[in-house]
């Protein structure tokens, strides 16, 4: 499965292409009913969101067949905020933690394991960094990410309202997967 895909670092070039790519994908998303997570590039992930995090170095674009079909950030805990505090499942140090952020993948390549894909890379870049583990959130009315992050072995350990003016549901399920030692 993995081998159908490409994983690379985007980079400051690519900014646009990937706005393209997000238009094209939550517009999709939207037309098939599938836009669970509620994304809009006028709210969230914006232009300067995209910018920013592309320019931290911290996005990978997959690609299938040399086109944009995923996206993933992956940054370190250490920033503080929602990522540290009481309440997950081990008690440990920020600099030991990577957060997922932005992942997304185009319906055009649903059913081929695209998420899948992306969170396996995102596991095996943490532990190429040391990392003992993976914290994220999703909305909890995204029943399909939910789905797969439970099939990835990530286990619920709270919720939150971590965007207060995000129109619609505003509670988010927080996920950690350990993968220390």
């Amino acid at each position: 499965m993995d081998g159908e895909f490409e994983i690379s670092l985007a980079g400051a070039g690519e900014i646009l292409a990937v706005m393209d790519y997000f238009e094209d994908a939550i517009g999709e998303m939207n037309r098939q009913g599938t836009n669970f997570a509620g994304w809009s590039t006028e709210f969230y992930p914006d232009r300067d969101y995209i910018a920013g995090i592309i320019n931290k170095g911290v996005t990978y674009l997959l690609r299938y067949k040399g086109v944009i079909c995923g996206t993933i950030a992956l940054r370190s805990a250490e920033s503080g905020g929602l990522w540290g505090g009481s309440g997950w499942l081990h008690d440990l140090p920020l600099n030991q933690v990577m957060s997922v952020h932005t992942l997304c993948t185009s319906p055009r390549v649903a059913g081929r394991h695209a998420g899948r894909t992306l969170l396996r890379f995102a596991e095996s870049e943490a532990r190429k960094r040391g990392m003992a583990a993976l914290r994220l959130d999703v909305r909890r009315k995204n029943p399909p990410a939910i789905h797969l992050y439970e099939s990835e072995g990530y286990v619920r350990c709270g919720e939150c309202e971590p965007v207060p003016d995000i129109e619609g549901d505003k509670v988010f399920y927080l996920y950690e997967k350990y993968i220390g030692e």
